[in-house]
């Protein structure tokens, strides 16, 4: 520190109290990660996943199926990191929150035909729609390079008025 610009610096007490709390995260933190990183390593020492989880204090979800596409049943974090693993495999995903999940992938399926028809029309419908939205830019865009538009305030400023005026209805 070079200089303390006292009207812009905590009071002692309040500096305390925030640096203390930003601490003990720091600390509630690490013990996660080690409770997290202890689960996995005994689960790669040939330890049941439930045992380890239990042993690391850790809540255990049970087996949760995931689909590509589909609506997310755990955090969107860890079902993305989930896909990067390969079947068998135990490790720690980070949540939205920064948490740690100890997460099993315990096996690795292909699709039903039914749900990957299924997917295939959200797929195609999703392509449709962008390319459409595409389209309809790409002709706006042409429409403003040839007319050139010349926008009347006053009205526009009108207009504004009449939607923000406060009409009391009784």
């Amino acid at each position: 520190v070079d200089e303390v610009v006292a009207p812009y610096t905590l009071p002692f007490e309040e500096a305390k109290t925030d640096v203390r709390m930003l601490y003990l995260a720091e600390q509630v933190k690490l013990a996660a990660d080690k409770l997290a990183n202890d689960a996995v390593s005994a689960v790669k020492a040939g330890r049941a996943f439930e045992q380890a989880a239990a042993s690391s204090k850790l809540s255990v979800l049970g087996s949760v199926q995931l689909v590509r596409g589909a609506e997310p049943r755990v955090d969107p974090q860890v079902q993305d990191f989930a896909y990067t693993m390969k079947a068998g495999d135990t490790a720690v995903a980070r949540g939205a929150g920064g948490e740690p999940w100890v997460i099993r992938l315990d096996k690795v399926e292909p699709l039903s035909p039914e749900m990957e028809a299924m997917m295939k029309t959200q797929i195609n419908t999703q392509i449709e729609q962008t390319l459409l939205a595409d389209m309809q830019e790409a002709f706006f865009r042409g429409v403003q390079k040839e007319v050139q538009v010349k926008m009347n305030q006053k009205a526009i400023d009108n207009y504004f008025a009449k939607l923000t005026a406060e009409d009391v209805v009784q």
